[in-house]
């Protein structure tokens, strides 16, 4: 079974019909929905749900940010070291977010080498296979 990490570029596509890639969300998540494994950070379960906060309001976040705690996806927390490798991250790369840094650290540490996401930083870093 192959393991995908989800970005929230791709979450929020996946849900929201007014995303201009809402469809190829779509299609992607149908392609691996049987044959894999996928996994999220609480940061990405965070930054979805203020997204859907704030363009969608507190109803609609609420709903999906339930559905992904209740989902098949592992939500994954960070430890202290994972943290602070994060923060090196975040030092050595302009416009690389924090919460993307943390992606790629807990991707390294759980050997996940795919990442579903719009997002095309994450073409930066070799081993990583952005899914798009």
């Amino acid at each position: 079974m192959e393991q995908y990490f989800l970005d929230s570029s791709f979450i929020i596509a996946y849900i929201r019909e007014k995303d201009e890639m809402y469809e190829r969300a779509g299609e992607l998540r149908n392609k691996y929905r049987d044959a894999s494994s996928f996994f999220i950070t609480d940061h990405i379960l965070s930054e979805v749900v203020t997204f859907l906060t704030k363009r969608d309001g507190k109803e609609t976040a609420h709903k999906i940010g339930f559905g992904l705690l209740k989902s098949e996806i592992k939500i994954l927390f960070p430890e202290e070291k994972d943290l602070e490798q994060a923060l090196g991250i975040l030092k050595k790369f302009d416009k690389l977010s924090f919460c993307d840094a943390l992606n790629l650290v807990i991707m390294e540490r759980r050997k996940i080498k795919k990442i579903l996401s719009f997002d095309s930083d994450f073409d930066r870093f070799p081993g990583i296979e952005r899914v798009y």
